[in-house]
């Protein structure tokens, strides 16, 4: 039998996955540097916009409708910190915009 992908998300979409998700997405960018931390957070926000659906429903499931949906903090604040024009980060115009979008329709997911 071949698994549908909904079928494939909700066999990661566990309590460990969905913690692990949010995790990345804030890497020790002292230990690893900037522009590692950047990639790791670009992967996390990926597997957080597959993984939304399943884990803002099993931390409804667990918890109860959560004020705040899951996952929105974490990327709000990605997103805060990508979003610094003129910062000395390192980040050219094209890339911020790039990442900006990423985040953006990661938030479209989770609102």
């Amino acid at each position: 039998d071949l698994l549908t992908a909904n079928q494939s998300v909700a066999a990661f979409t566990t309590e460990r996955w969905c913690d692990l998700s949010l995790r990345m997405l804030v890497p020790p960018s002292d230990v690893i540097g900037a522009t590692a931390s950047r990639g790791i957070k670009e992967r996390a926000l990926t597997a957080v916009r597959v993984l939304a659906p399943g884990c803002q429903r099993l931390v409804n499931e667990e918890e109860g409708e959560a004020a705040v949906p899951w996952g929105l903090e974490e990327v709000r604040s990605v997103r805060s910190e990508w979003n610094r024009e003129g910062s000395d980060d390192g980040l050219d115009s094209v890339y911020r915009r790039e990442l900006l979008q990423l985040v953006d329709g990661v938030l479209e997911v989770l609102q």
